[in-house]
């Protein structure tokens, strides 16, 4: 998926690697499109797609990071009880989410 020994829990800047993403800093997901587009060489022609799927993979990727930082925030002071119930609810938005319901 990522080339240069990247990976999503390598030790370079994927998911869970050192140098970044969802449990380790930022992830710099306008520099990995770009790459990813220069890698697959995205034609003019092809462009008007690839604009459309860059700007899907972005707003997913700020909608996670948001997500993220307030369940980072909400996890320290919940209550067991509110931690399950608040993992119960994410569970079901993602399920109906992929399902479309």
């Amino acid at each position: 998926m990522m080339g240069g020994g990247q990976g999503m829990m390598g030790g370079g800047p994927g998911m869970m690697g050192g140098g970044g993403g969802m449990m380790g800093g930022s992830w710099d997901t306008a520099g990995y499109l770009d790459s990813l587009k220069s890698q697959i060489k995205i034609t003019a022609k092809q462009g008007p797609a690839w604009n459309e799927y860059a700007d899907t993979v972005s707003g997913v990727g700020q909608q996670m990071q948001a997500l993220h930082q307030s369940v980072f925030d909400s996890v320290a002071t919940a209550s067991w009880q509110e931690r399950r119930d608040m993992m119960n609810r994410m569970f079901q938005t993602r399920q109906q989410s992929t399902t479309g319901r």
